[in-house]
């Protein structure tokens, strides 16, 4: 204990997993809260030891040294998340990883062990609610893919699985129910229950992580996940909803699991009674549980009622989005405030050029203020849709066009706020690039004064996002096997700490600590709160020593693995200056993969997966960085286009049909526009494109054109339906992005104007 506070030990699994990163993160903001010092011990997973054949997890296993360091550093409290670090093993296992840390007052977490206090999620409430959710939904078959026995938590999700069938009147099937491996590694059982009961029309998973291969394996068998077999994971995970379709789970939330195990260790050190051992969960329903043909969508119902009901739902819809809470209540402020200046001056009467001028100004002034995170940018771009359809329809089709101007100009607001946003984003990713080059230069410049080197190394901890740190060696590398059981009572050698951007060395006559000196000492912040993270240097077999990091924020967590990475080699460098080269391969191989997956990433969010195309957000940066690059070209066709009657032929022919006709438009137009053209697909089965004009390329060409590949397809690709496309097609002068998305909004126009010229052919 420093200055009165506490000293917690928190110990977690992978802290950039996010169950783990979860728990760090509420932990640490509840530690500030309480001014109690918190200790972040994070190492891998336990009984894993059949992963350490592959080579990229050889190591892991030295990572989780840390815990046998927690269990001799004489915390206050250790809080163990026990459910994540050791999932793999039996409750017996569980209880001897845990007998270790007897002598310290301790909390397990995310498990239930006999002879320990254990803070849980409460499993039964949010898989019950998931079971009635699905039998309301008509399903009658509800499989489980049970996960380990051995788990405490899995066998009270079962039990809640049990109990909501019959709740709902529904019977127990053994068949229906499928153990497995908790994590990626269930695919064989994921297969096996499908293949073995073909009935299932919705499977209730034990997590997240077997949520998402059931998905897998149910796709890969052609079954429409929602309508066909409903997927429910539990945790529900950040990653969740990104799936495809996004994935209805329980969710149980790590952040305020981590805030609550502080603060019943922080009470019962201070003698207050805390006994609230349970947290609650919820279900949070996605298209992945919906058994309608109709895509589950929340906007859906928004605008029914009158405006007191569509406030509310609109902010019940924000709200459901899963936004950090700031930028949530923002965007409901912003979203409520609009459709409360269109109620009042849109819905009736004539729509002046005042009006026109007030509703730009309230958007002006607002918007830009937003925080607007990708998620966020993409709920506001549906809304605004929403709202402008449900203007349109409430105006009868009058004043469309001073409508579709405030449609516009929000849209053009928020392509300004997309574009400064990313280049923030670049700008911070070039700077962070710059600093790690500068922590790898700075931790692998060392020389032959050891004393001067161990403080270099520390230098650079601030400008990647620690605040402080503290750096602690064993005189020798201790050579440490797998199986093999670690020296107790080490000594340790406190070489260095930098504290501020400014680097101290440690005087010889302190520098040796025994283990509980390392997390507790006059030097570690002791005037103030402090969070650290611990850091275990290594390299192979051999361990080096540990580091002690204050995080800046929480984003520091990102950065853990890379910097002990490099701590870890620049520690090796000074006990083997022979291996300089090789480190510094090493090094830049690192910082080149990091680089490279970078760029790939940025690259794949640009790209349409169905069609390989640009998507809508790829398009619009794709053609505005042409268009800034070649001021010299003016003149450009710009089209677009979609199919005709996709609906009829998804109805007809299903989804996979209407997939192959929506890469056929895109086929049609890169023949038809050709190599120098920049396409886009904006959404469902609609197209933009762009193109300059070169001598004999005109809108009449280009539809001309259009027509011969429709009409060869006709003939050639022996479809029960016919394929066609309509397509508006304009000329036009192009200097700025707010000219393209003008061009384009008058191509699809025109495109409308193709479309009913049809239908009137057709006598429809």
């Amino acid at each position: 204990m420093l200055e009165g506070r506490f000293n917690i030990g928190l110990l977690v699994a992978n802290i950039t997993d996010d169950f783990s990163n979860g728990i760090s993160k509420g932990a640490m903001r509840e530690a500030k809260k309480l001014n109690a010092d918190l200790t972040i011990i994070p190492g891998k997973y336990l009984g894993l030891e059949h992963r350490y054949e592959d080579i990229d997890a050889r190591y892991e296993y030295q990572y989780n040294l840390l815990f046998d360091h927690a269990a001799a550093a004489k915390f206050d409290y250790i809080i163990a998340a026990v459910g994540t670090i050791a999932y793999a093993l039996s409750s017996e296992k569980k209880r001897e990883f845990l007998e270790k840390f007897r002598d310290t007052p301790l909390l397990c977490v995310a498990a239930d062990i006999e002879g320990f206090d254990c803070l849980q999620f409460d499993n039964k409430s949010g898989v019950r609610c998931a079971i009635d959710y699905l039998a309301a939904q008509g399903k009658k078959h509800i499989a489980m893919m049970s996960g380990d026995p051995n788990s405490s938590d899995c066998c009270e999700r079962f039990e809640a699985y049990k109990e909501g069938l019959a709740a709902n009147g529904l019977e127990y099937d053994p068949q229906l129910v499928m153990e497995s491996d908790v994590s990626a590694y269930c695919l064989d059982e994921a297969k096996k229950l499908i293949e073995s009961a073909p009935q299932t029309d919705a499977v209730i998973c034990v997590n997240d992580a077997v949520a998402a291969v059931v998905c897998q394996v149910l796709q890969e068998k052609g079954k429409r996940i929602g309508p066909d077999v409903a997927v429910v994971g539990f945790d529900d995970l950040p990653s969740s909803a990104q799936m495809s379709p996004p994935l209805a789970s329980v969710k149980a939330d790590a952040e305020i699991m981590g805030e609550a195990a502080v603060k019943i260790a922080v009470n019962r050190l201070r003698g207050v009674e805390d006994n609230e051992l349970l947290i609650p969960t919820k279900f949070i329903p996605r298209q992945s549980s919906y058994a309608k043909d109709e895509a589950f969508n929340g906007l859906d119902s928004v605008f029914i009622g009158d405006q007191g009901d569509i406030k509310r739902k609109m902010a019940e819809y924000i709200s459901g989005l899963e936004l950090d809470s700031e930028p949530a209540h923002e965007i409901t402020e912003f979203s409520i405030g609009l459709y409360e200046h269109i109620c009042e001056n849109y819905l009736s009467g004539e729509i002046t050029p005042e009006i026109l001028r007030s509703t730009k100004k309230l958007i002006d002034e607002q918007l830009p203020r937003l925080l607007l995170s990708h998620s966020a940018v993409a709920a506001l771009f549906d809304l605004i849709d929403s709202v402008y359809e449900w203007t349109a329809e409430q105006n009868h089709g009058e004043n469309i066009r001073q409508i579709r101007e405030i449609h516009d100009h929000i849209y053009k607001q928020l392509c300004v706020i997309i574009s400064v946003g990313q280049k923030v984003i670049q700008d911070r990713f070039v700077m962070r690039s710059h600093m790690d080059n500068i922590f790898i230069r700075d931790t692998l410049m060392v020389d032959d004064d050891l004393k001067e080197s161990y403080a270099k190394i520390m230098r650079r901890l601030c400008d990647v996002g620690a605040l402080t740190g503290y750096l602690y060696i064993f005189d020798e590398p201790i050579i440490h096997r797998l199986h093999q059981s670690f020296p107790d009572n080490v000594t340790w050698n406190f070489k260095s700490y930098n504290y501020g951007g400014v680097t101290f060395t440690v005087d010889e006559q302190e520098q040796k600590m025994q283990t509980p000196q390392v997390f507790c000492n006059k030097y570690l912040a002791a005037e103030r709160q402090h969070t650290f993270v611990a850091a275990d240097l290594y390299s192979a077999e051999y361990q080096y020593g540990m580091a002690l990091l204050e995080p800046r924020d929480e984003s520091f967590f990102d950065e853990l693995e890379m910097v002990t990475y490099q701590l870890s080699l620049a520690v090796r460098q000074l006990h083997s200056a022979g291996m300089a080269a090789e480190s510094l391969r090493r090094q830049d191989q690192l910082l080149q993969e990091l680089h490279s997956r970078n760029l790939a990433l940025e690259e794949l969010s640009k790209i349409d997966e169905l069609t390989d195309v640009y998507n809508r957000r790829g398009f619009y940066l794709a053609a505005g960085d042409h268009l800034s690059a070649n001021p010299q070209l003016n003149n450009y066709i710009v089209c677009y286009a979609d199919m005709d009657n996709l609906k009829t032929v998804n109805d007809n022919y299903g989804h996979n049909e209407g997939d192959i006709c929506i890469k056929l438009v895109a086929q049609c137009l890169q023949e038809v526009l050709g190599e120098k053209a920049i396409i886009g697909r904006m959404g469902g089965d609609e197209f933009a494109a762009i193109l300059p004009v070169t001598d004999g390329l005109s809108p009449e060409v280009i539809l001309e054109r259009k027509q011969r590949f429709t009409d060869q397809y006709e003939l050639i690709g022996n479809k029960p339906y016919r394929f066609d496309i309509s397509m508006g097609v304009i000329k036009k002068e192009l200097r700025s992005s707010y000219d393209l998305k003008a061009a384009v909004d008058r191509a699809d126009d025109l495109l409308y104007v193709d479309k009913s010229r049809k239908k009137k052919a057709q006598g429809r």
